[in-house]
């Protein structure tokens, strides 16, 4: 399940105390001389992400309205810039040992912050239980998707002579480093599920001619894009959940006693 959006305030915490420190930094690794234009240009649009990214977390933490997903994405907005950032303040360390002990330390306890918001972002995020049913998997991975800001893509495709591939992968944006596993995990049960969700626009979907196309899975209701070579039309639609309700994995019967 995704936290609360309290709990989730309350662990990046960080992003708000420590971004106006971080965006100076950056803007002044941007402005010293001999900073290449092009690699200036993209510090100070990180420096301005970063303190829109903060003030932005700071309002939606307050408003009893915001969702766990949607604070999740304005964390993610500023994080996606850490790596760069935590090469500089590593750099900017390394550089004031001998010369300024003092400013050594303010650029580690920085650092510190850092990998403390960095690994809270990622402790936010556990894989949930597989779903019994296709429509509770469903569930479970819109979850998930909340959890690790990205959709999961499943890409399909029959064979003239029969057989399927599906492939899957994470798509638009996302949490930056996820826990071991995560990713790797998510994308299987997607391949699962994708074709339970396939099923109930292309009934037939994996019998030749077949049909080939992408699924997505987020936060809201899953989209099929696909090529229905039998019927030869394109679809473009949300997936009707009401039939999914009604399916079981395969090889598993329903388990409600007869009448």
């Amino acid at each position: 399940m995704i936290p609360a959006t309290t709990e989730i305030a309350e662990r990046l915490d960080d992003l708000i105390t420590h971004a106006p420190a971080w965006s100076r930094l950056l803007r002044a690794r941007a402005d010293r001389a001999g900073t290449p234009e092009e690699t200036g240009s993209q510090l100070r649009s990180a420096a301005s992400e970063l303190t829109m990214a903060a003030e932005s977390f700071r309002w939606r933490a307050g408003q009893p309205d915001t969702s766990p997903a949607g604070l999740l994405r304005v964390a993610d907005r500023g994080l996606r810039h850490a790596p760069a950032l935590r090469d500089l303040l590593e750099r900017e360390r390394d550089a004031a040992m001998t010369a300024s002990p003092d400013d050594a330390a303010w650029f580690a306890h920085e650092l510190g912050a850092l990998n403390r918001l960095t690994g809270a972002r990622r402790d936010l995020i556990a894989l949930p239980p597989p779903g019994e049913t296709p429509a509770a998997e469903l569930r479970a991975l819109r979850a998930l998707s909340g959890l690790i800001g990205a959709e999961l893509l499943v890409e399909f495709d029959t064979a003239p002579n029969g057989g399927t591939t599906l492939t899957a992968q994470l798509g638009g944006g996302g949490a930056g480093e996820l826990p071991d596993g995560v990713e790797t995990a998510a994308t299987q049960r997607a391949i699962r599920l994708a074709g339970p969700l396939i099923r109930c626009e292309i009934p037939d979907w994996d019998v030749p001619p077949g049909a080939s196309g992408r699924v997505r899975i987020g936060t809201d209701a899953p989209w099929l894009d696909a090529l229905d070579r039998a019927e030869d039309w394109l679809l473009e639609r949300t997936i009707d959940l009401e039939t999914l309700a009604e399916m079981r994995w395969e090889g598993e019967t329903d388990p409600s006693p007869e009448p």
